[in-house]
């Protein structure tokens, strides 16, 4: 899954260096500044979409969706972990200083909560709607019925903090993730007994998700890589290559879409059948900690470590996706000649900035000349073509791909050609 890393060229067709003060960066619809050094520790969408929960040092806020007007405020203390019931009535949230607090909405009436001692860093609510997981400092994870509040289950599962927790679709599993023993286990719903695990994550897995009719499982690392696997099975599919540093949060998109969070201050959108990084967002200043997509998948929130929050039309940005409609040249070319590479391309926001041209086979034996040639005509267009010189050094054949990439991060998908010597 992983992509090859580029041997030839990132090349722009205007700079694209940030935005001009003030205005938003394309597909973003609001960002809001919580504090200096406030950190968003999670943000959750209502399962109705009418409104978001965003946690931080601070408290808990219900905002306005998509416009993160604040609603009300819940709670002045420092909490790390959001949740909210299956249809939206609750929500729950577990504090730094280990309280369990719940929420009844949209009235904002504390139900119950619980002082519990040990930090919480993770929830988790069944589909089913019959249970809510909470993972703590100390490894325990403790099973409550809800709305009720009362405990059905209190297990040792990791040997340091229990850094995320996910149930499956159909409400059979819980997965938890250590954060510093690097395990990823899973556990069976209403008996809670042990039902195997994974491996290969490392430096902590603090995002979890599920794809939403349960096709495979995905667990980010502190190493940047973002594991999948198939579900239930269990088999290694592949790693999401492309974040820097640790992936700090995961969500699924309805259409079977992941989105990652990362210390690298970038949100990305992939498609975990292909492997393809569909796009990456930028706009925040510090590393991105917590996601949040609504049930329609339209709307991505997404929370920082310096306070900040921003809501994004993925919708838009996803439909609005760059595309390469045809890639035309000579069948055969001589070694040691110039093919000339043309493309074509259909472009919704007539925002392309960059252009990929990567070797995906044939390494060491091709060479792509070392620029690209283009017809400026192609700024600005709904649809046009451009072209650019290849370069077979031996008279072995070449697969090469074309990639284009937007303003506002999202790429089109990739467009695999053959070249072949004469």
């Amino acid at each position: 899954m992983g992509r090859r890393a580029l041997v030839l060229l990132v090349v722009g067709l205007w700079a694209v260096g940030g935005w001009p003060q003030g205005a938003l960066p394309v597909g973003m619809l609001a960002r809001e500044r919580l504090g200096e050094g406030v950190w968003v520790t999670a943000v959750a969408i209502c399962p109705r979409g009418h409104y978001l929960a965003v946690a931080s040092q601070g408290g808990v806020e219900l905002r306005e969706l998509p416009g993160l007007s604040l609603i009300r405020t819940l709670s002045q203390q420092d909490v790390r972990a959001l949740a909210f019931s299956p249809r939206g009535e609750f929500l729950a949230a577990g504090t730094a200083a280990g309280e369990l607090v719940v929420w009844e909405l949209p009235a904002g009436r504390e139900k119950f909560r619980f002082a519990l001692g040990e930090t919480i860093w993770s929830l988790a609510a069944c589909p089913a709607g019959k249970y809510l997981a909470a993972g703590f400092a100390d490894g325990t994870i403790r099973i409550w019925e809800w709305p009720g509040g009362e405990l059905v289950a209190d297990w040792l599962a990791h040997s340091g903090l229990v850094a995320s927790l996910c149930f499956s679709p159909d409400g059979a599993a819980l997965l938890s993730g250590g954060g510093g023993d690097d395990r990823l286990l899973g556990w069976q719903v209403g008996t809670w007994e042990e039902a195997g695990g994974l491996s290969g994550p490392r430096g902590g897995l603090w995002g979890l998700a599920f794809h939403p009719e349960g096709a495979w499982l995905a667990a980010g690392d502190g190493y940047g890589a973002i594991w999948v696997w198939t579900w239930p099975e269990g088999e290694l599919q592949g790693q999401l290559l492309g974040h820097e540093l640790s992936v700090w949060e995961l969500t699924s998109h309805p259409a079977g879409l992941l989105v990652s969070a990362g210390a690298d201050h970038t949100v990305r959108v992939w498609d975990p059948t292909s492997g393809w990084e569909l796009g990456t967002l930028v706009g925040h200043q510090g590393s991105v900690w917590s996601l949040a997509l609504s049930p329609d998948g339209q709307y991505l929130v997404s929370g920082s470590d310096v306070g900040g929050l921003a809501t994004w039309d993925l919708a838009y940005l996803l439909d609005h996706r760059p595309r390469v409609l045809g890639v035309y040249y000579s069948a055969r070319a001589q070694v040691g000649r110039g093919q000339i590479i043309t493309v074509q391309f259909e472009d919704p926001d007539r925002n392309i900035s960059l252009v990929y041209v990567e070797v995906v086979e044939g390494e060491g034996w091709t060479t792509v000349e070392p620029h690209l040639t283009f017809n400026p005509r192609v700024v600005g267009r709904a649809r046009g073509s451009f072209w650019f010189t290849a370069i077979l050094r031996e008279a072995r054949p070449a697969r090469l791909q074309v990639v284009l990439a937007d303003q506002a991060g999202m790429k089109s998908d990739p467009w695999e050609f053959e070249l072949r010597p004469d």
